[in-house]
């Protein structure tokens, strides 16, 4: 059994036999197999999520990177809760990954980054990510003069009153925002 760091135990047993092996392989010392393991759990999408979503906490760095990777290669909209978690991890690395997989979703994944940080607004990590996922969607995304707006108030990474204020406001205009 591999421990999560919300220590929510991880129930090997129950992961199918296939998926258990590509799953251990993505912690693997040997750098090949662990890419071959990622594109074969790529390749797997949706059908993968649920099993990879409980590794995005383990007190393995190197798994939780490797979910992260995956996950965001991956990038549908299933992926978007467990790669909005790992917006939250303590390695730059886990959180700048999972922000590209978010970024890859386009105006869902901002949306979903948005919720994340209207329920958090104190968090530095998620001022960080979301600072980061806004920052490569702001010419594809409407709502120019909100995203700069939150985006120089991220910038601060200080706790600030407007940022849910300014969070639900772009939320609302990207929801509401027919994509062509």
């Amino acid at each position: 059994m591999i421990k999560s760091k919300k220590k929510r135990p991880i129930q090997l047993e129950k992961i199918p036999v296939d998926l258990k092996s590509l799953i251990l392989d993505l912690c693997s010392d040997d750098g090949i197999r662990r890419e071959k393991s990622r594109h074969t759990l790529v390749q797997m999408g949706d059908n993968a999520i649920d099993y990879l979503a409980g590794f995005i906490t383990s007190s393995d760095s190197l798994l939780r990177w490797e979910v992260a990777k995956t996950l965001s290669e991956i990038a549908t909209p299933s992926a978007s809760p467990v790669l909005v978690e790992a917006l939250e991890d303590a390695l730059t690395s886990i959180r700048w990954i999972a922000g590209k997989g978010l970024i890859k979703m386009g105006k869902q994944g901002a949306i979903a980054a948005l919720d994340a940080l209207i329920e958090n607004p104190d968090s530095s990590f998620l001022m960080e990510s979301v600072h980061h996922v806004l920052h490569d969607l702001q010419k594809k995304l409407p709502g120019q003069k909100l995203i700069q707006e939150l985006m120089n108030v991220l910038e601060n990474k200080q706790i600030d009153g407007r940022i849910p204020v300014l969070s639900v406001d772009l939320r609302n205009e990207l929801k509401y925002f027919k994509t062509k």
